[in-house]
């Protein structure tokens, strides 16, 4: 949520061997150079792979199901609208990028996931106005920061129901 150009959501299936990746951004400039950059992505790969005559179907992959091709998507939505383009029950990370948002939008936000999510689903929300961090231990607390208006720190977040 908050994907900008998708970087992150490239990041986690290429470096970490997420199955999966779905970006959404409100900005359509942001979405058009992501999308724009992700297929000059996936057009090297494609080149790599052709140049060194790797047979694509011989690719040994890390993903937990080998038979599945890893899957980069960027959507141009209101991140309220999330549902729409993604099923939450089926999501089990969530990484929102809340720096520019409101505190009111923000807590929104946190409610749609904390309605939508699974349990046991993480949330990690970087600078999320008002919502409630674990500590070291992983006790919830209120982050100081957030109660005068400004961004608490990248923190963990569990949505407790």
């Amino acid at each position: 949520l908050g994907a900008g150009e998708g970087i992150p959501g490239a990041q986690s299936v290429m470096l970490h061997n997420y199955q999966r990746a779905i970006g959404v951004e409100a900005s359509e400039s942001r979405v058009t150079s992501g999308c724009a950059m992700l297929q000059s992505l996936g057009n090297g790969i494609q080149e790599f792979y052709r140049s060194n005559d790797v047979d694509v179907g011989n690719v040994k992959t890390t993903t937990p199901n080998q038979n599945e091709i890893s899957s980069i998507e960027l959507h141009r939505a209101d991140m309220r609208d999330t549902p729409n383009v993604a099923s939450l029950s089926e999501v089990d990370r969530v990484l929102f990028f809340g720096t520019c948002f409101p505190r009111s939008l923000s807590l929104s936000i946190r409610t749609m996931l904390r309605i939508g999510l699974s349990p046991g689903a993480r949330v990690f929300a970087v600078q999320a106005k008002g919502w409630v961090s674990l500590d070291d231990q992983g006790v919830a607390r209120q982050d100081a920061r957030s109660e005068s208006g400004n961004c608490p720190t990248e923190r963990e977040h569990r949505l407790v129901r």
